[in-house]
C-alpha cells in the first residue's frame, strides 16, 4: 500500500489543502522496489527525511490549529457561562419565577454549546453540512427512542407557561403531596413532609389535576363535632365562639362561623370555621380540636361516641 495515500485518507478533513497536496514532496518508494541491503539503508533514510518533512509541513500546523481550536472551545464555554449568568440577574430583576428561570438558563446554555460546537467545527474544516444530517439523524432516533421524555419535555414548558405552582408552594398530585423544590426541563421534585423526595415527570402532572395548597397567604380550617342530643345547642355555639375568639392563631378580621350542620343518628353535627394563616394551618387545626374537648369536658358538654351495650341471658342457678 502506498504511504503516501494511506496517510492521507486520515488527514484530509483538517487540512485547508485537498487530497494528495496534503503530503510533502520525494515521498520515499514503495517496500516492495527495495531489492538489495543498499536499497533498504537508502530507503530508511528517506524515509526518515520525509516523516520529518511531513512532521514539520503537515503535523506542526495540524497540532496548532487543535490547539488553537481547543482554546476556542474553552473561551467559548467562559463567554457562554457569563452570558448565561447575566441572563439570571436579569430575569431575577424582572421577578421571573425561579422554576421558570432554571428552565429559560438550561436552554440557553444548551443551545450556545450547540452553536460553540458548530463553531469549532466549522474552523476546524469538518463539512457543516455532514454535520446538520448527522445531528438531524440523530435527533430523529432519539425522539423515536425517548418519546415519553419528548412528553415530559412539552409537559415541562406547560407548566412553566401557565403556572399551576411555582417553586415553594405544597402541592397534591399523582397520589402524593409535598413541596416543590425545583421544576426541571423533564422533573418536577417534591419534598414531602417526612423528607422524603419524590420525582414527578411533567408530561403526567401536566395532565392529571393539581391541588395548590399553598397557593394562598390564607386557609380556612373546617372543624366537625357531635354534641348530645340532650346539649344546650345556644351553650355549644358559644363556647365555640369564645375558643375562635380567644385562639392567637386565628385571624379576627376574618369571618367566623359556628352553625349546626346536621342532625346524625346518635348526634348533633356541629362546625365551626374560621381563617388561619397557612403556615400555621396545622398547628392550629390541632390546638382547636384538642381545646374544644378540653371546653366541653369543662361545660359539661358530652361528645357521644359508639357504644355497645352486651345483656347476658340466662337460667338462675340454685
Amino acid at each position: 500500500m502506498n504511504v503516501k495515500l494511506a496517510m492521507t485518507n486520515w488527514i484530509v478533513a483538517f487540512s485547508d489543502k485537498q487530497g494528495m497536496d496534503l503530503l510533502p514532496e520525494d515521498t520515499p518508494p514503495a517496500a516492495e522496489q527495495i531489492s538489495s541491503v543498499k536499497d533498504t539503508v537508502t530507503w530508511v533514510q528517506s524515509m526518515f527525511n520525509w516523516i520529518k518533512k511531513y512532521a514539520i509541513d503537515v503535523i506542526l500546523p495540524l497540532a496548532i490549529k487543535i490547539i488553537i481550536a481547543i482554546i476556542i472551545f474553552q473561551i467559548g464555554k467562559f463567554i457562554l457561562k457569563k452570558l448565561v449568568k447575566f441572563l439570571n440577574r436579569a430575569l431575577e430583576k424582572n421577578n421571573v419565577e425561579e422554576g421558570t428561570k432554571r428552565f429559560l438558563c438550561s436552554i440557553a446554555n444548551g443551545g450556545g454549546q450547540v452553536i460553540l460546537i458548530f463553531l469549532v467545527a466549522y474552523y476546524l474544516n469538518f463539512g457543516i453540512g455532514a454535520i446538520v444530517a448527522m445531528l438531524g439523524s440523530a435527533g430523529l432516533a432519539l425522539g423515536l427512542a425517548l418519546q415519553g421524555s419528548l412528553a415530559n419535555f412539552a409537559g415541562g414548558i406547560l407548566l412553566l407557561y401557565t403556572k399551576p405552582f411555582r417553586v415553594g408552594d405544597y402541592i397534591c398530585a399523582l397520589g402524593n403531596e409535598g413541596t416543590v423544590v425545583n421544576i426541571d426541563i423533564v422533573y418536577t421534585t417534591l419534598l414531602m413532609p417526612d423528607n422524603r423526595k419524590v420525582v414527578l415527570p411533567n408530561g403526567n402532572l401536566a395532565n392529571t389535576n393539581i391541588v395548590n395548597i399553598t397557593h394562598d397567604t390564607m386557609r380556612r380550617i373546617d372543624i366537625l363535632v357531635g354534641v348530645d342530643y340532650e346539649s344546650d345547642i345556644r351553650q355549644v355555639k358559644e363556647v365555640l365562639l369564645e375558643l375562635a375568639h380567644q385562639y392567637p392563631l386565628v385571624l379576627q378580621d376574618q369571618s367566623i362561623d359556628v352553625f349546626v350542620n346536621d342532625f346524625d343518628s346518635s348526634a348533633i353535627s356541629m362546625g365551626m370555621r374560621v381563617w388561619v394563616s397557612t403556615d400555621d394551618y396545622w398547628k392550629a387545626k390541632w390546638d382547636l380540636q384538642e381545646q374544644i374537648k378540653l371546653m366541653f369536658d369543662k361545660n359539661h358538654i358530652s361528645i357521644p361516641y359508639d357504644r355497645v351495650d352486651v345483656k347476658m341471658l340466662g337460667k338462675e342457678s340454685n
